[in-house]
């Protein structure tokens, strides 16, 4: 699975792993959740260049937790968890999500 580059095979590999395997990573899946419930301030950066997982995931969580407040904050240039690649093209919308953040802090 972690070496894996081929979307197609994931389904495959998905059913290859142990059932404990597959229960634990299903238990991780937030579309078996009602998150219509879900209260607070659900503040969400994604960069549309993710290569592990798209950013219109987040844009269907933002989408499921209507009543939360959302902010959701979708940046170029940016991998799947390195954000080493803050740009000038960028930064102010990581700013923004940084602000928003510490905007929360009572």
């Amino acid at each position: 699975m972690v070496d894996n580059r081929d979307p197609d095979a994931v389904p495959a590999l998905l059913a290859a792993l142990p059932e404990n395997v597959r229960r634990e990573i299903d238990g991780l899946n937030l579309a078996f959740y009602d998150l219509s419930k879900l209260r607070g301030h659900l503040i969400l950066v994604h960069g549309q260049g993710d290569p592990m997982v798209p950013y219109s995931e987040s844009q269907s969580l933002a989408a499921a937790a209507s009543g939360a407040r959302v902010s959701l904050f979708l940046m170029d240039d940016i991998g799947h968890v390195e954000f080493n690649a803050v740009s000038a093209a960028n930064a102010w919308t990581m700013w923004r999500a940084i602000a928003a953040l510490l905007g929360e802090r009572h």
